[in-house]
């Protein structure tokens, strides 16, 4: 209950009148959906915690420990299946919201079109490598290489949804640190994305895939995607 107290405390005081004109993506429903989202997701890792309380741990030495993940989040550090379940939730739920703010942002894109990319950019994130991947290996015939390549996919996935959650809570208690909040969180989610390319291309030439099947993966699936999304979006074009 006292979240609840909270969350309508800082809806009650917030002077939305008095923010910059240019922050008026805050003054609409965007930053009401944030403070909701903000509400959830608080919801969705305090049963995380409560499933799993070593989640936090179990993530963050998945990242940076150089070897097995799969050893890691189900022999180690083992992470519940409603962990896991309300993880993934939280990162679909954290990063729609972001994309949208990011969008508007970065691209001035509002409407339909920004919450529809929204939607659709942490399910591609989450999923798309996934099939993908499932794609080499029927077309390489190498078996069970991309297991912790999709491990690592997921896991990274929760892991930025944490960076959502913690975006979304400076968001909406720092008004004034806004343009710094929103770049360093552009940055971090950035870095871990090259991060997890990093870590595929690492896993896939320990199993011994060939290179021009890594390439042709990266440049397929990873580069033209971005490509076609953002340059039309920004409108530049290479």
């Amino acid at each position: 209950m006292s979240i609840i107290f909270t969350v309508q405390s800082i809806i009650q005081n917030t002077d939305i009148q008095n923010f910059s004109p240019k922050l008026l993506w805050r003054n609409n429903t965007p930053y009401q959906w944030a403070i909701i989202d903000l509400l959830i997701s608080l919801f969705l890792l305090t049963i995380s915690r409560i499933n799993t309380p070593h989640f936090i741990l179990s993530l963050s030495k998945s990242l940076y420990k150089n070897r097995s993940i799969d050893k890691i989040v189900n022999e180690e550090l083992p992470i519940g299946r409603v962990a896991n379940f309300c993880l993934t939730i939280n990162f679909l739920l954290s990063f729609s919201l972001i994309s949208s703010f990011f969008l508007t942002e970065y691209y001035h894109l509002y409407g339909w079109m920004n919450w529809l990319l929204a939607l659709l950019i942490p399910c591609y994130l989450l999923i798309a490598p996934q099939l993908f991947l499932t794609f080499i290996e029927l077309i390489t015939g190498v078996k069970q290489f991309s297991k912790e390549i999709k491990l690592t996919n997921r896991i990274i996935c929760e892991f930025i949804g944490l960076f959502g959650s913690l975006f979304l809570l400076l968001w909406i208690f720092n008004q004034h640190s806004h343009l710094f909040i929103r770049d360093l969180t552009y940055y971090l989610i950035v870095i871990t994305y090259l991060y997890r390319i990093f870590r595929g291309f690492i896993f896939a030439f320990s199993k011994g895939l060939p290179w021009y099947y890594i390439i042709l993966y990266f440049c397929t699936f990873e580069l033209l995607p971005i490509y076609l999304v953002f340059s039309n979006i920004s409108g530049v074009y290479i």
